[in-house]
């Protein structure tokens, strides 16, 4: 089918760059998800909140240059 697998932090940043979720809102469901059965290392956990970061700001960059 072609169909490359996806895990949900990858989701959940891709939601952040299409506008579905804010910054706040990611940060809210990780750590919804590490209360309830998520688990992944403090290095991944950091460097998802970093990229989550950096594709809000790239993304909000983005709309306020279409506003010109």
């Amino acid at each position: 089918m072609g169909l490359e697998p996806c895990g949900t932090v990858y989701i959940l940043l891709e939601s952040v760059k299409k506008k579905i979720i804010t910054f706040d809102e990611f940060l809210a469901l990780m750590h919804q998800l590490s209360l309830e059965w998520f688990r992944l290392s403090e290095e991944v956990y950091t460097s998802s909140v970093e990229e989550a970061r950096r594709r809000e700001k790239e993304r909000d960059y983005k709309s306020k240059r279409e506003r010109i």
